[in-house]
């Protein structure tokens, strides 16, 4: 047992079998008290994407049963598969391929992510522990809502706005600056951003982390992957983390993680 656990371990992997499905291993997490080993919750990996085979009214394809039941066993601690999105429940798939909606099943956990730095509002984080909880787009879901709540995605990196410009515009543009809009849809690489290299990255796009954005009240056009060297973005974070921590305890989650980090242990080691 630990009275401070951390652990963080990304990756991506495609599913032969189920070419549209992604797992994903994204956790850094920081127990809030000792645990022993057989009370400690599944650490983290979970399947992200497109659940091919499974319908609103809960039925499951054959063969998306099979690959169920086979991951099932690697969960010891509640035989379960879990599932996340980056957000606080399921939602429709990704347009710009038409994927359907995340359904889900009675044989998954999802596990919720506070994509940003920002304080979640109340309402949208659900009871841990439950089921039948209203997910993002009104459809009531079956599966188990995890006590395990992540932390804000990629903020040691500045990264990139996704979609045309991925790779290009790397910033968002400022108060009064001409910049083009970047489009989720469009092809990598077609679209270009203004000579400073911003774009609109909120109209029709978003950025692949957080750290692409400048922080509310805090000084720096994006000081996240530099925080540790500022101390107003030092105590926006941490006061931020603590407000959310407060929510997500009120709301029975056990265990919060520290950021989901890209590249920069030493991030996750200051925090």
């Amino acid at each position: 047992s630990s009275s401070s656990i951390v652990v963080s371990c990304r990756f991506i992997r495609q599913v032969s079998d189920c070419p549209m499905i992604f797992i994903r291993c994204a956790a850094a997490l920081l127990a809030a008290k000792a645990a022993n080993a057989a009370d400690q919750p599944f650490w983290g990996c979970g399947m992200l994407g497109d659940m091919g085979g499974i319908q609103i009214d809960g039925t499951v394809s054959p063969d998306m049963q099979t690959l169920i039941d086979g991951l099932k066993i690697t969960n010891k601690q509640d035989a379960k598969v879990h599932y996340w999105n980056w957000n606080f429940a399921p939602q429709d798939g990704d347009a710009c391929a038409k994927k359907s909606h995340q359904y889900l099943t009675k044989d998954f956990v999802f596990v919720p992510e506070n994509w940003g730095v920002g304080v979640p509002e109340d309402e949208y984080v659900r009871q841990a522990g439950t089921v039948g909880w209203i997910d993002s787009t009104g459809v009531k879901s079956p599966a188990l809502m995890s006590d395990v709540f992540l932390g804000a995605n990629e903020p040691d990196i500045i990264g990139s706005c996704m979609g045309d410009m991925m790779g290009k515009c790397l910033g968002p543009s400022t108060q009064g600056e001409a910049a083009p809009v970047a489009h989720i849809c469009g092809a990598k690489g077609s679209g270009s951003p203004n000579p400073q290299g911003h774009c609109d990255c909120w109209s029709d796009s978003h950025a692949t982390g957080v750290g692409f954005w400048p922080v509310p009240g805090v000084d720096g056009y994006q000081p996240l992957p530099t925080c540790w060297n500022n101390s107003q973005c030092v105590s926006s974070n941490m006061g931020s983390w603590k407000q959310t921590a407060s929510i997500a305890v009120a709301k029975g989650y056990k265990y919060l993680s520290a950021p989901l980090v890209a590249v920069n242990m030493n991030w996750t080691k200051s925090f």
